[in-house]
């Protein structure tokens, strides 16, 4: 009926009139909205999509098109072109894609398919995964230099952009569609903004829904201020909620902005708004809970359905998006809808504003024409907008605000903005609005301290700035020119605010008691930094604008600095400046209140660099030279700058790390570009146009030098400065280094674009890289890190291209270094780097003199000439400040009052002085002050006398170098020409060089003769004793006979054979044992026990109760593995160390640092090693006691006899204790042996206490513990069937690792691990806690009859193509020689008794033969018949094969035949007997080495391999096991091996055939993990477009918040998220406890340890979950490298990644060798954020 109704609406609809179709569709609208949601309640009945889609969206498509929609858009296809504009809004988690090469700027993107469709693919390019919200650029010609379109979006000849996209509709349809899509979009911002209380609005108001407006909804709102616990527990508490419907509504809450709390009358819904935050802290923001009627909610929930409705409208048709455009656009009373998009986005919930920003972003931003009017719009509106979002509790990515990096990073759109709508002000104005609650009422400048600031989202306006002034102007106009200057002006407020904040003093008394916060202050800088720079380029590009920025610049700075810096005469050395004072302003940094941020000097400074491209000079575009003026300009940079030295040197350290870390922030690569190269600018500035001695003399008082300068080697005035007298003399010697450091910088750091001739960016930056290189080899990524802040890093891989090579460093990784030849470029004085840098620059400079002695002397080099704006810095040589600095240090360079660096410098600075200056009279007047041709004796004297002391040997090629230029400097005249002094310097350099070498290859020449006559004297004796003549070379053959192989089973290697004693040392009190065996203390091994899925062949889930561990059925889901380092340790040593351990964790419990091993759960550390370890296994090595010799070899049916009557004497046992027992099975025993005597009794077992015990019995409840999951029960017989099982699962999981690796597994393993495997096969049968006689005997008898069935198998039961045959022969072995022992011995004891070793020793031969008789039937019953029958293969093996071989080929063909008739097979075709040899030897290549690894623990006998080659290694282990050499033969009547009827047995059970055609668990091999693509693009689109299963299920929409993909088993699992968190309860009467994803997939897919690839993150995940109350995990970095061999982990640098084949191999080698919960546990010990994460909900 509801179809039939459909129908006739849609008719209905498709003939109303246009002049009622607004009419018809608030209509429609008001009883869609009643019918959907007339029951309205998203936890017991949520809408469908489908409904949704039916009533409502499909017949307002039929009212908009006046007839069936898919006519209407058919039409309009075949009318409109391919576009020219992607556009695609990613979704969160996308690839994007960004060439670095063809774009604009860096937010330039494209989708996936629009990138490998374009020549981008082929540049430079980087990849990240979209957060959501950008768009696709391609085909915007504004963002991309070239390459503008894909083959997708290129226009074609003919197409003509510029139609109008109305013209291919009617005029009919275009008014009919103008007048739907305006209602629409009125309905829809009316209903989703409507707050006119409990009324709709009049025409959605119906007959009949008058009754309806009592009922009511409770909605609960999103905000990002309260956590999902919270809102869980609140609504679990308060509301009453279940646990389960809480996490629904929370979950819904996150993803759709609000979620449903309940549905009824108006009075229960104000109800419970009231009750919803009660009890909530104070301190914590009220949840937004809000009653609305029922209609409302219903109208509001199908506006945003309509607004996907308009989406997809504008995206199906060009027409509908030119319409919808103009109907956002268009004005009204009210603003147009746009306006109101833009200023009502902060009362909406998430869904709403999505739908509306898609909307945008599909319809008017993609029109290119109306485009602009959506520009206009948000500078309209920007102030606004911005207010809104900084009041807004959402984050950005859902707000309207994050549109403005689409609009403003388009150029021509953000210059037309600024030029005629005022947006650069507008943004100004919106900054300082938002800053003026911040403002400091006594300071006048910012507290961001403050509780009111909120950085996060002040850095998105911010940002904004840096979008708008991102491309400079191609043409200025005087409009624009206009607009600037008064943003600039606002700008300067802005500066003005930052002036002098956060000022500080220097505490002189006691230590502060709490540090200010002041990293706000500082992140708001460096978000500032970027937008302060673009400002400046801007400014520097248009002469007139720079004058007019400059001047108002230093008028701002001049309207305080006046009042607060004064000068004063301060008095200067009259010999020096011909004047007693001169006018300086007098400050203390160590005593008056300073602060780091002075961003007005800074900017002025990055203006004045501008002087030079403008051709002006910098008293022209200053407008003035007065020193005062530049005192004061200068004034606050010096402060810092002297501050930075106070800071680093100590003085300051009663202001806490606070202090510190500024200082090193301030010089950090982040802020040096603002902060301290901008005060050396502005230094550099002013000694360009000050008077040079007072501009000296300024520095020196502010290093407080100045009585320094008049008595150099005074005590009293080093040590009357204000400091303790300990202290005074390290203080003074660290600020005169750093003035004369400071010194160096002003006039040698001339590569700065502006400063140095002819330096551009590149030169800047190429000097850069190369000292940074000069330090160490470095990785693209660090180099990167450090300089990206003010470097394109294209422009930084150009330079690596000129000045670097690499080379393959550790991990794979392309280490880069300087080429040679421009080591020379280095100075060792950059003013880049910090403390720690000039550090290692001298370490390395001492590694490359080393290496090449010539290198020794840093010869002074020629430094670009400055820039006329700065060339007055040259008149620094001419100073006589400068020359009585140089005579002070040299001439007391001896002194305490001295240091080596401080020579250095100032040797260093003179050199360059005399080698690097322009102006000859400059020059002149310092050669002349040297060599005291002024008067008084100059400092020439000086150097000569250093060149006399040791002391500064280092030093003495660069003194050596100055006195050769001064000493021919003082023979010349007075007026030498500038050029003449040059050539006289590069001749000295020339001739010094020679010299240089000559003298050192004297020296190196003269060690030599030394230290041969130092060794003739030495060995004089022995050298003496040699007999030169007699010496023969020997040649060292290598052996080329077999080693004779060793049978390790039968009889006679226990009579044959001896046992060496085992050697061992304790590692802890290093005590050193010969015999283990007969030591009184008893040893035990560091081992790690843990649940393991690692051979798992299939994926079905079996419990762990169906998990059968006796039988060993080959698709069993989990088993227990025991590893570890195995070293040696007393028992009673390691009990001591533990409880040390745990006494100590007691005693710390309340310490910050945690340790991740719990050391009251059995865990620990190895002492020696540090291997994670949770268990110990006693150290047994194999006995040999005297044996009896059996009289003859047991044959197959006389074994079975024999262990049938002892079954059955097992079994009556039971119920005759204490009566004779059947001797049948003591009577054969005494035939077969005749030395045995028969009990008297039955045998009792011998109960042992003691350490051996103890240790036996800890090892057997760790494996226990784990293989079951419970608590240990010591009674229970499932205890050892649990070490058997764990002796079986190591050693298969131990050959698979090793055949992983193609090695052999004995040479695979170390000792130490092959005596763990050793003991704990020597611990299962020393174990004393064995199952009585008839659970022996059900245990025999089950494995007999499955394993070994005297008849046809019964159906329940395994077959043999179900069984692990090795499984079942450990299994076998261990339960044979508990019955044995225990009915032989009275004692129950293996060593008590001479006969139970070789019995079981006969049986181990059988087992051997009857498990590889059984593991080739698999084989053979499983292997395919062939295609075709050819003699081919035969002839291919006899070719290249011995006739044994194809001996056996052939035989194996016969028995494929003849086995697979008694199994119902088809025989026919089979397979060649090339193929059959070869499948079978492979097929029991695991088998046997498991096998000798087992057997090596029984017996202590090793295997030895005669040859590397295949053939011998079967033949090796063939006889090792004691096993025909032709392997054929075990099935076959001629091999005497009685085993024919065994096979036919296997055969016959009745689900062979049925496992043969599908997949038998036997032949299925373990798990690898996943095949990973070689691109990493690939994943990440694949996970792009997953969406929670839950989510799904509950039709929701909506991406996963963070999917990842198991590695195991290739499942994408949703995880950090409620949805797919899930409660277990891990014991009964245990709290529930919540797992997420990756926690909960862990369990069933790896038994607890999980491996899980975060694809967005670009992060491995490793999850050890075997214990859920204490869940593990760690970050592991993917096995993905981009193209300098650096892995990406947090996708920070988006380089296009790689798979690294060798690097994937190491995370399979660390799953297969179960290191994944050690490496968790290093991880966490090493990180302790690590510890913190919840890892469970993961």
């Amino acid at each position: 009926s509801l179809k039939m109704a459909s129908k006739g609406l849609l008719k209905e609809l498709s003939n109303v009139p246009e002049a009622q179709l607004r009419q018809k569709l608030q209509s429609v609208m008001a009883n869609m909205a009643c019918r959907i949601y007339v029951d309205l309640n998203e936890l017991t009945s949520p809408v469908e999509d489908s409904t949704v889609q039916e009533q409502l969206l499909v017949p307002l498509q039929w009212l908009l098109c006046g007839q069936d929609p898919a006519i209407t858009f058919a039409s309009m296809e075949n009318h409109q072109g391919p576009s020219h504009y992607c556009g695609k809004v990613f979704k969160s988690g996308e690839p994007s894609y960004f060439c670095k090469d063809c774009q604009t700027d860096p937010t330039c993107c494209l989708c996936m398919e629009c990138f490998e469709r374009s020549e981008h693919k082929n540049h430079h390019y980087k990849l990240f995964a979209s957060g959501g919200g950008g768009c696709c650029d391609c085909g915007d010609p504004e963002a991309w230099k070239s390459c503008v379109s894909c083959e997708l979006h290129k226009p074609k000849e003919g197409d003509n952009s510029d139609v109008d996209p109305l013209s291919t509709l009617s005029s009919d349809h275009t008014s009919r569609a103008s007048v739907f899509f305006r209602t629409l979009l009125i309905y829809c911002m009316d209903l989703l903004c409507w707050h006119e209380g409990d009324s709709l609005p009049t025409p959605l108001l119906m007959e009949g829904h008058v009754g309806e407006m009592d009922k009511h909804v409770v909605y609960l709102y999103n905000d990002e201020e309260h956590s999902y616990e919270d809102v869980i527990h609140t609504l679990t508490r308060n509301v009453k909620l279940s646990q389960s419907d809480a996490v629904k509504v929370a979950t819904f809450v996150d993803r759709k902005g609000r979620g449903m709390l309940k549905a009824g009358t108006s009075a229960e819904c104000v109800a419970l708004k009231g009750i919803v935050n009660v009890g909530l802290p104070e301190e914590k923001k009220l949840l937004h809970v809000e009653a609305l009627p029922h209609l409302i909610a219903a109208h509001q929930n199908c506006a945003v359905h309509c607004l996907s409705l308009l989406r997809e409208l504008s995206e199906k048709s060009v027409a509908f998006r030119r319409l919808i455009a103009m109907c956002l656009a268009e004005p009204s009373s009210n603003g147009s809808v746009l306006d109101r998009i833009f200023i009502k986005d902060g009362e909406l919930w998430i869904s709403a504003r999505l739908g509306w920003q898609r909307l945008v972003m599909s319809s008017i931003f993609m029109d290119q024409t109306w485009k602009k009017q959506l520009a206009i719009s948000l500078a309209k509106n920007y102030n606004q907008l911005q207010k809104n979002f900084m009041a807004d509790t959402h984050d950005h990515d859902v707000c309207i605000s994050n549109i403005t990096v689409q609009i403003l990073t388009v150029p021509s759109l953000s210059w037309m903005l600024i030029a005629e709508h005022n947006l650069l002000k507008t943004m100004m104005t919106t900054v300082l609005e938002l800053l003026e609650p911040l403002k400091d009422p006594a300071t006048g400048t910012l507290k961001l301290s403050s509780a009111k600031y909120n950085q996060s989202r002040m850095s998105y306006v911010l940002n904004d700035l840096r979008y708008v002034l991102r491309s400079k102007p191609e043409a200025w106009t005087p409009q624009l020119r206009q607009q600037v200057l008064v943003a600039f002006d606002l700008f300067l407020q802005l500066l003005s605010l930052l002036q002098n904040m956060e000022a500080v003093k220097r505490e002189l008394v006691r230590h502060v008691e709490s540090e200010e916060p002041w990293e706000n202050a500082l992140n708001f800088c460096i978000v500032l930094q970027p937008a302060i720079g673009m400002l400046v380029d801007w400014c520097k590009s248009d002469g007139h604008l720079l004058q007019e920025s400059v001047s108002r610049t230093v008028r701002k700075f001049r309207s305080f600095a006046d009042r607060e810096l004064v000068t004063k005469h301060l008095e200067t050395d009259v010999s020096l400046t011909n004047c007693s004072s001169l006018e300086l302003i007098p400050f203390d940094v160590m005593k008056s209140p300073i602060s780091l941020h002075q961003p007005l000097q800074r900017l002025l400074a990055a203006l004045l660099l501008g002087a030079n491209s403008c051709n002006t000079s910098l008293k022209d575009l200053l407008g003035t030279t007065d020193p005062k003026t530049c005192l004061q300009l200068m004034e606050h940079s010096l402060r810092t700058v002297v501050l930075a030295v106070q800071v680093l040197a100590g003085m300051w350290k009663r202001n806490g790390f606070g202090m510190v870390n500024q200082i090193v922030n301030y010089q950090h690569h982040v802020c040096r570009d603002i902060m301290y190269d901008k005060d050396i600018v502005l230094i550099q500035a002013m000694a360009a146009l000050m008077e040079p001695n007072q501009f000296l003399y300024a520095l020196i008082y502010k290093f407080r030098l100045n009585k320094w300068l008049a008595r150099p080697n005074d005590e009293v005035v080093i040590t009357s400065r204000g400091e303790p007298k300990e202290d005074a003399v390290k203080y003074f010697l660290c600020e005169v280094e750093e003035f004369m450091f400071l010194l160096i910088t002003i006039f040698c750091e001339r590569y700065t674009s502006g400063i140095g001739e002819g330096i551009t960016e590149a030169d800047s930056l190429r000097r850069e890289v190369l000292h940074r290189l000069y330090l160490s080899p470095t990785t693209h990524s660090e180099l990167i890190k450090q300089l990206r802040r003010s470097h394109n890093e294209s422009d930084i891989d150009e330079q690596l291209k000129v000045i670097a090579k690499h080379s393959l460093g550790t991990g794979s990784k392309y280490m880069f270094e300087l080429k040679p030849g421009l080591e020379e470029e280095y100075s060792p004085f950059f003013y880049h780097y910090s403390k720690s840098d000039h550090s290692k620059a001298e370490e390395a400079h001492r590694r490359k003199l080393k290496a090449d002695p010539a290198k020794a002397f840093l010869r002074p080099r020629r430094f670009p000439r400055f820039t006329p704006p700065f060339s007055g810095i040259t008149r620094l040589c001419s100073s006589s400040v400068m020359h009585r600095v140089f005579q002070c240090v040299f001439k007391h360079a001896n002194s305490k009052f001295s240091s080596d660096r401080l020579l250095h410098e100032s040797l260093f600075l003179c050199a360059h002085m005399l080698f690097n200056e322009e102006s000859p009279s400059a020059c002149n007047s310092l050669c002349s002050a040297a060599i005291g041709r002024y008067g008084g004796n100059g400092f020439l004297d000086s150097l000569n006398v250093l060149l006399t002391d040791k002391k500064v040997e280092e030093h003495k090629p660069l003194i050596t170098w100055m006195i050769q230029y001064l000493t021919k400097a003082k023979d010349q005249e007075v007026g030498t020409p500038a050029a003449n002094s040059v050539s006289m310097a590069n001749n000295i350099i020339t001739e010094f060089s020679k010299n240089e070498m000559q003298t050192k290859r004297d020296k190196v020449m003269k060690q030599m003769a030394g230290m041969q006559k130092k060794f003739l004297e030495t060995y004089k004796e022995e050298l003496d004793q040699i007999d030169l003549g007699s010496v023969e070379e020997e040649k060292v053959h290598a052996s080329t006979q077999h080693t004779a192989l060793q049978c390790a089973l039968g009889v006679a290697p226990l009579v044959s054979h001896a046992l060496p004693p085992m050697a061992a040392t304790c590692i802890l009190c290093q005590e050193e044992t010969r015999n283990v065996a007969g030591h009184e203390k008893v040893f035990v091994q560091a081992a790690q026990v843990q649940r393991s899925a690692v051979l798992r062949r299939c994926v079905k889930s079996t419990t762990d109760r169906d998990n059968d561990l006796l039988l060993g059925r080959a698709d069993s889901q989990f088993g227990v593995f025991t590893g570890g380092c195995g070293h040696y340790m007393h028992a009673e040593c390691w009990t001591r160390f533990v409880e040390n351990k745990k006494l100590e964790q007691n005693r710390r419990f309340l310490a910050l640092y945690n340790h991740s091993v719990k050391w009251d759960l059995g865990e620990f550390f190895c002492p020696l090693c540090a291997s994670f370890c949770n268990a110990v296994c006693p150290l047994l090595p194999p006995t040999r006691p005297k044996v009896e010799t059996p009289t003859s070899q047991l044959t197959f049916s006389e074994w079975r006899e024999l262990v049938v009557l002892a079954q059955r004497q097992a079994e009556e046992s039971a119920t005759e204790v204490g009566s004779s027992v059947d001797i049948t099975f003591l009577d054969k025993l005494a035939l077969l042996f005749p030395g045995y005597t028969k009990p008297a009794a039955f045998a009792q077992k011998r109960v042992e206490q003691g350490v051996k015990t103890d240790m036996v019995q800890l090892f057997s409840q760790a494996i226990y513990t784990r293989t079951y999951n419970t608590h240990f029960d010591e009674n229970s017989p499932k205890v050892c069937v649990s070490q058997w099982s764990n002796v079986a699962y190591t050693i298969e999981s131990l050959e698979f690792s090793a055949r992983n690796c193609g090695k052999f597994i004995n040479e695979y393993l170390s000792t130490r691990q092959l005596d763990v495997v050793q003991s704990m096969i020597q611990c299962c049968g020393a174990q004393d806690n064995r199952p009585s006689l008839p659970e022996l005997a059900t245990y025999v008898g089950r494995l007999m009859s499955t394993f070994l069935p005297e008849v046809s198998p019964f159906a329940e039961l395994p077959s043999i193509l179900e069984m692990d045959c090795f499984m079942a022969l450990v299994n076998l072995h261990f339960s044979l020689l508990a019955l044995f022992s225990s009915l032989i011995s009275p004692t129950g004891c293996v060593e008590d008794n001479g006969v139970v070793l070789p019995l079981i020793a006969l049986t181990d031969c059988i087992l051997v033969r009857v498990g590889v008789a059984a593991q080739l039937l698999q084989y053979l019953l499983t292997s395919p018949p062939a295609m075709e029958i050819s003699d081919n293969s035969a002839s291919t093996l006899s070719q290249s094969d011995s006739s044994s071989e194809v001996s056996i080929g052939r035989s194996l063909q016969g028995l494929w035949i003849k086995y697979r008739h008694q199994a119902g097979l088809s025989a026919d075709c089979p397979p060649s007997p090339y193929d059959l040899y070869v499948g079978a030897q492979s097929h029991l290549y695991p088998l046997l080495h498991r096998c000798s690894l087992f057997f090596r623990g029984v017996t202590g006998i090793s295997l030895v391999h005669s040859s590397a080659s295949a053939a011998s290694t079967h033949q090796d282990l063939y006889a090792y096991l004691d096993l025909p050499a032709s392997i054929h033969l075990l099935l076959e009547p001629s091999g005497g091996f009685h085993l024919q009827q065994l096979a036919e047995n296997w055969c016959s059970h009745p689900r062979i055939p049925e496992l043969v055609n599908g997949h038998p668990p036997a032949l299925l091999l373990p798990r690898q993990l996943i095949e990973l693509p070689q691109d990493y693009t690939v994943l990440v689109k694949q996970l792009s477009a997953f969406r929670c299963p839950k989510m799904v299920a509950s039709n929701q929409t909506g991406d996963a918040e963070m999917p990842v993909l198991c590695l195991v088993c290739g499942e994408t699992i949703c995880t950090r998220s409620y949805c797919c968190q899930v409660e277990v309860k891990v014991e009964e009467g245990d709290e529930p406890i919540k797992i997420g994803g990756i926690t909960n997939h862990a369990q069933s897919c790896g038994g607890g340890i999980g491996m899980a690839l975060l694809v967005r993150d670009h992060l491995i995940i490793f999850i050890d979950a075997t214990d859920l109350h204490n869940v593990r995990g760690c970050t592991f970095i993917p096995p993905y490298r981009d193209e300098y061999g650096e892995p990406d982990p947090g996708f920070s640098r988006g380089n296009p990644l790689k798979l690294q084949q060798e690097s994937y191999v190491q995370i399979c080698e660390m799953w297969y060798l179960h290191r994944i919960p050690e490496q968790i546990v290093k991880e966490q010990e090493n990180n302790q954020r690590l510890m913190v994460v919840n890892w469970a909900g993961m």
